[in-house]
């Protein structure tokens, strides 16, 4: 299946649609998108104007990521990113993975000791913290 993702005028997501592989020629992603927007065209899925179709792939073979009711197309890096999470104003968005980013890498030491060390990202600081763990040693 292709899918297929209607902008609005800010190239937020507002559907996707799904077209069969057949309907799109069985092509491949680039040829298949406009095949693919001339069916939904030709089967009654016009649109208002200033929205557009892009096509989305769900396993990420193109465009970054799925394109997601509510995420947002960035023409400039060719992709779909999704919302920049509203209690980390601070992160940044990674253009190379199209993802939201903290402005500091987390610490190299996540994950390891006994038992691992986790992390959170602290807004007020900009900076990751140590969660503390709270496994009770037996007495």
């Amino acid at each position: 299946m292709a899918s297929f993702a209607e902008l609005d005028a800010n190239n937020v997501v507002l559907r996707v649609l799904k077209v069969r592989n057949e309907d799109v020629n069985n092509l491949e992603m680039p040829d298949s998108e406009p095949v693919g927007i001339a069916y939904l065209e030709a089967n009654g899925f016009t649109l208002p104007a200033g929205h557009s179709w892009k096509q989305t792939s769900a396993v990420g073979a193109f465009r970054k990521n799925y394109g997601v009711v509510g995420s947002t197309y960035y023409p400039d890096i060719d992709a779909f990113v999704r919302v920049k999470p509203r209690l980390f104003p601070s992160w940044v968005l990674n253009t190379n993975k199209a993802v939201w980013e903290a402005p500091v890498p987390m610490p190299s030491d996540v994950n390891t000791g006994n038992p691992p060390k986790r992390y959170m990202w602290d807004e007020p600081t900009l900076s990751w913290v140590e969660v503390p763990n709270n496994t009770a040693s037996a007495t």
